[in-house]
């Protein structure tokens, strides 16, 4: 019984292998991979760096364009698919890179603000030491 068992897996292992496909040469996911390991070469330039303090960076704009400097094989630079997998690639790398994410930026964060923030905390100080002062008072012997 073992042997019949162990026959009939010996025999569905060929089978399962035929049903495997090999992937084309100008598949989509093949010029994706190359896009994202060409975007290894592309670097922040000053324009971009000021349009993104700006707001004004969309993964559709031409600051991402692959150049033939940056591309494994400049014939992928006609290829939309490729292209497009290179800008989306080249905004997330320039959205992640340290040197261009500033914590600190908050441009909705005025003069006006910071100000009632440091009266507002000058306030609580003062009162926090004015109510231990009167519980020293109230509890001294």
């Amino acid at each position: 019984m073992k042997n019949i068992i162990l026959l009939l897996l010996l025999l569905l292992v060929p089978t399962l292998q035929l049903f495997a496909q090999d992937t084309r040469s100008d598949s989509i996911a093949i010029k994706i991979k190359l896009a994202k390991a060409d975007v290894r070469k592309f670097r922040t330039t000053k324009q971009i760096r000021t349009a993104r303090r700006k707001r004004l960076l969309l993964n559709s704009s031409d600051y991402f364009k692959p150049t033939a400097a940056t591309v494994s094989n400049p014939k992928f630079l006609t290829d939309s698919i490729y292209v497009m997998a290179y800008k989306d690639a080249a905004y997330n790398r320039s959205i992640h890179n340290s040197s261009l994410v500033n914590l600190h930026y908050r441009p909705d964060l005025s003069a006006g603000h910071i100000t009632k923030v440091v009266i507002g905390a000058a306030v609580v100080i003062i009162g926090f030491i004015y109510f231990v002062r009167f519980l020293e008072g109230a509890y001294s012997i």
